[in-house]
């Protein structure tokens, strides 16, 4: 993750990478390449696409995925500070969009971002 960036702080937030007294530790955005593209599904989905991300469990883990609007699965986000921040906000109901901001044929770089609810 290159960058992470909260989004509409409460007042008297902090910045930084924790969240201080009265911030929405859920609300933030961040770019990251994904990890373990599907090369096909991938194909299917252009520059400036909006994908889903969910939590996908795999054995005794829960998966950090991003998700075609096809449904097919064009990778994963692992392996960044701020996972396990993501996977308790995903697990609190919060929901996260993906969008398509740069790929090649094997790589593609999202800009994540929490969805905002009606």
């Amino acid at each position: 993750m290159d960058s992470l960036t909260r989004g509409s702080p409460r007042p008297g937030a902090g910045s930084g990478g924790a969240a201080a007294s009265g911030a929405d530790r859920c609300d933030f955005r961040f770019d990251a390449d994904l990890e373990s593209v599907d090369p096909t599904v991938l194909a299917t989905v252009p520059v400036g696409t909006a994908c889903t991300v969910i939590l996908h469990r795999q054995g005794s883990y829960d998966v950090v995925v991003v998700v075609a609007p096809s449904g097919g699965f064009v990778g994963t986000l692992s392996g960044f500070r701020g996972l396990a921040n993501l996977i308790d906000c995903i697990r609190g109901g919060n929901v996260y969009s993906a969008t398509v901001t740069a790929k090649t044929a094997n790589t593609c770089r999202v800009r994540v971002a929490r969805t905002p609810t009606p």
